[in-house]
C-alpha cells in the first residue's frame, strides 16, 4: 500500500497551464514525489507512535495482541524512515540541477533544512539502534535512547515544517496526532498507576529467591482487585530498587488466588526472540484440573515466577541475595492487566506446549480449564525446561490432590534429548480418530515455536485439524 501511495498518480500541469511554481516538468514531478513521501512519512510516524503505546485504543477495540501491535509499530517506523530518506534525497538532488553545489549549499545553510536533516538522522538512528541483539542485551539503554531519538525526530520535523511553511498547509496536523497519541498513553499509564496503587489503596508484594537463586517467586496483592483471565500480563515497576520511569516491564500473570492462599508459584513473560533455553528436561502432564486453585470470594492475589537475567530482574535478584532467605516484602507498582485470551472453548482437545520459563504463560489456561470442569474438552500440557527446580515447581502447581488428574511425567537426563514435538502433536491430533479439532498453544524460545509450527503444518497435511496459537511477547 505504501509503495502504491508513493507512486501513483502524478500528473503534470505543464505545458500550457499558468504554473508559476515549476519551470520544467521534471522539477514539478520531482517536487510532487518528494512532498508526498514527506507527508506520508509524517503520517506513518504518527502510526508508529500509536502502535508503540500500551494503551492503544485499537487493542481494546480489536483484541489484537500487543506483540502484533509492536510489529506494526516497527514496520510503520521503518516505512516512515525510508520515506523521509527518499524525501531528503530528491530535494537534495534537485538543488544541484541548476545551480550546482553553490545552490545546494545556500539552501542547506537555512535552519529549516538542518532541522530536516536532524529529523531524518534521528529516525534512522531509531531504527538502527533497535535491532534485536541490542534490545535483548541492553534493554534499559535501548529504551532511553529510543525515547530520546523519538523526541528529537518530532522536534526536528516540527521545526522543519514551521520554519519553512509556518502553519499554512496543515502538515503539522500529523505531528499533532503523533504527540497526542504519545501524551494519551503517558497520561493513561500514570492514571492507572494512581488508581491501582496510590488512591486510597496500596499494593503489597513479597519476593523470594527459590532453589538455585536463579528463579524468583513474586506474589502481589494489588490495591484494587481485577477480573483475571488467561493470557494477561501487567507492567511492573520496582521503586525500592531505584525507580526510573522507563523501567516498567511486562510480566505474564500465570495464576491467581485469594490473598490468604496464593498459588505456590507462577510465571514471568517470556519474550519472543530470547536466547535458546538449551532445554534438557521434559514433562508431560495430561488433563490438568487444579482444584487447589479454585476461586474464592476474596480472590485477588497474582503470582509470578521470574528468571533473573539482566536489568531490573538482575537488580531484584541482587536485592534478595542481600536479605535473609524466605519471602521478603518489596515495594511494587502495577499498571493493571493488559492482553487477551486465546478462545479455546470450541476445541475438543487443547495441547499446551511450553519451553523454559515460557510455561508460565500457559499455566493460566490449565487453571481456567480446571475452573470450568468441562467434560467435553481435554487438555494436555507438554513442557520442557533445563532447570530441575522449575520442573519441580510446575509439578507442585499441578497438585496431586486434583480430582480426576491423569499425570504422566517423563524426565530426560541428557542434554541432547529433547521433546519430540511431532510425536506429541500427532498423539493429541489423533484423539477422536483424528476428526476432533485440536488447539495448540505454544510459548517458549523462538526455536521451539518454529518447530511446533513446522510439525503442525505436517499434521495438517495428513488431514488432521489443528489451530495454532503462539503466546509470546516481543519488544
Amino acid at each position: 500500500m505504501q509503495i502504491i501511495f508513493c507512486s501513483v498518480p502524478y500528473r503534470s500541469t505543464l505545458p500550457g497551464a499558468d504554473n508559476s511554481w515549476f519551470s520544467t516538468e521534471k522539477r514539478e514531478i520531482s517536487a510532487y514525489v518528494a512532498n508526498r513521501t514527506g507527508v506520508l512519512s509524517f503520517a506513518n510516524l504518527a502510526l508508529a507512535i500509536l502502535f508503540a503505546t500500551r494503551n492503544n485504543p485499537l487493542l481494546w477495540a480489536t483484541g489484537v495482541s500487543q506483540t502484533t501491535s509492536l510489529i506494526f509499530h516497527r514496520w510503520a517506523a521503518r516505512v516512515s524512515t525510508v520515506q523521509a530518506i527518499v524525501h531528503s534525497i530528491i530535494y537534495t538532488y534537485t538543488y544541484f540541477w541548476d545551480g550546482g553545489y553553490s545552490a545546494y549549499a545556500a539552501e542547506a545553510a537555512k535552519a529549516y533544512y538542518w532541522w530536516g536533516i536532524i529529523a531524518t538522522l534521528a529516525l534512522f538512528l531509531g531504527i538502527a539502534l533497535s535491532i534485536l541483539p541490542l534490545r535483548l542485551h541492553f534493554y534499559e539503554t535501548f529504551v532511553v535512547v529510543h525515547i530520546v531519538v523519538a523526541i528529537l525526530s518530532l522536534i526536528g520535523c516540527w521545526y522543519h515544517i514551521y520554519l519553512r511553511f509556518a502553519l499554512k498547509w496543515g502538515y503539522e496536523v500529523w505531528l499533532y496526532l503523533a504527540m497526542a497519541f504519545w501524551a494519551w498513553d503517558r497520561i493513561v499509564r500514570f492514571g492507572r498507576l494512581v488508581y491501582f496503587n496510590w488512591v486510597g489503596v496500596s499494593t503489597t508484594a513479597t519476593a523470594e529467591l527459590l532453589t538455585g537463586d536463579e528463579l524468583i517467586k513474586l506474589n502481589i496483592v494489588p490495591g484494587r482487585s481485577w477480573s483475571y483471565s488467561a493470557g494477561q500480563h501487567t507492567f511492573l515497576s520496582f521503586p525500592s530498587l531505584g525507580y526510573r520511569p522507563w523501567e516498567s516491564h511486562p510480566f505474564s500473570i500465570a495464576g491467581w488466588g485469594s490473598s490468604a492462599t496464593a498459588p505456590v508459584a507462577f510465571g514471568a513473560r517470556s519474550p519472543r526472540g530470547s536466547t535458546s533455553e538449551n532445554e534438557k528436561k521434559t514433562v508431560e502432564i495430561t488433563s490438568t484440573p487444579i482444584s487447589n486453585l479454585l476461586p474464592t470470594e476474596n480472590m485477588k492475589s497474582i503470582t509470578f515466577l521470574i528468571r533473573a537475567e539482566k536489568g531490573v530482574t538482575k537488580s531484584l535478584q541482587q536485592y534478595l541475595l542481600s536479605k535473609p532467605r524466605g519471602p521478603q516484602p518489596i515495594q511494587v507498582w502495577t499498571e493493571g492487566p493488559h492482553g487477551y485470551t486465546v478462545k479455546l472453548d470450541n476445541f475438543g482437545h487443547v495441547l499446551l506446549i511450553g519451553g523454559g520459563i515460557g510455561v508460565t504463560a500457559l499455566l493460566p489456561y490449565a487453571q481456567v480449564f480446571a475452573l470450568k470442569k468441562s467434560e467435553k474438552q481435554t487438555m494436555t500440557l507438554a513442557y520442557t525446561a533445563r532447570e530441575p527446580e522449575l520442573i519441580t515447581l510446575v509439578k507442585q502447581i499441578l497438585h496431586s490432590d486434583v480430582k480426576g488428574l491423569e499425570v504422566n511425567v517423563r524426565v530426560t537426563e541428557t542434554e541432547s534429548e529433547r521433546m519430540d514435538i511431532g510425536a506429541v502433536l500427532r498423539k493429541e491430533a489423533a484423539k477422536g480418530g483424528g476428526n476432533s479439532r485440536l488447539a495448540v498453544v505454544v510459548c517458549g524460545p523462538p526455536e521451539l515455536a518454529d518447530e511446533v509450527r513446522r510439525e503442525a503444518v505436517k499434521v495438517v497435511g495428513d488431514g488432521m485439524g489443528v489451530a495454532l496459537f503462539e503466546e509470546n511477547f516481543c519488544w
